[in-house]
């Protein structure tokens, strides 16, 4: 399996070597610091400028990314994680770009979310329980409630119980002809 690990965990990545080389799938190792530049082209940016913590690495990961648990912690309860946006994601639910609507709409009434899902395997089999984390959720009638997320937050997934691996994706409110306008990257 191709990916890195951090202690007992395995983030699965996936290089497509076609069309000069392309990040296809699971998670990227980061040291990007950029929190101005809104595009694509710094999708390895977290809005943090940096890891939980003051770290100077951490993932970035995209839809349906998969965390492996091995060793001492293969079967057992996650407790969590902390998560945050990436510069991109954010810079565009915040103002808006050629792709993705500016969350909020014209007015700020519009009900947009950016909402990450934490499902577990065990043994093979999907667990019941999912966990959710919204990164973005302009849902409230009181617009000063409505916010997108620009700080480490912890997330608890020990509602999962005992897994094997983690599985993460996304669903947003902005979708077009072809799925999730969003950027897919937590």
């Amino acid at each position: 399996a191709l990916g890195f690990s951090s202690g007992n965990a395995f983030f699965t990545n996936k290089w497509d070597t076609s069309f000069g080389g392309y990040w296809a799938d699971g998670f990227a190792c980061s040291r990007k610091k950029d929190t101005a530049d809104g595009t694509f082209m710094n999708k390895y940016s977290a809005i943090t400028a940096g890891g939980y913590n003051n770290s100077q690495q951490f993932v970035i990961g995209q839809q349906r990314a998969i965390i492996r648990l091995t060793g001492a912690a293969a079967g057992k309860v996650v407790e969590g994680w902390y998560s945050t946006n990436t510069t991109y994601a954010y810079t565009s639910m915040k103002n808006g770009d050629s792709f993705s609507k500016k969350f909020g709409g014209t007015s700020g009434n519009d009900s947009d979310f950016f909402l990450l899902h934490f499902i577990g395997w065990h043994n093979g089999v999907l667990k019941k329980d999912t966990v959710k984390f919204y990164l973005a959720d302009f849902r409230s009638a009181n617009n000063s409630e409505d916010y997108i997320v620009n700080n480490w937050r912890w997330v608890n997934l020990s509602a999962l119980g005992n897994v094997d691996s983690v599985q993460l994706f996304m669903t947003s409110s902005d979708v077009g002809q072809w799925g999730i306008n969003t950027p897919l990257f937590y």
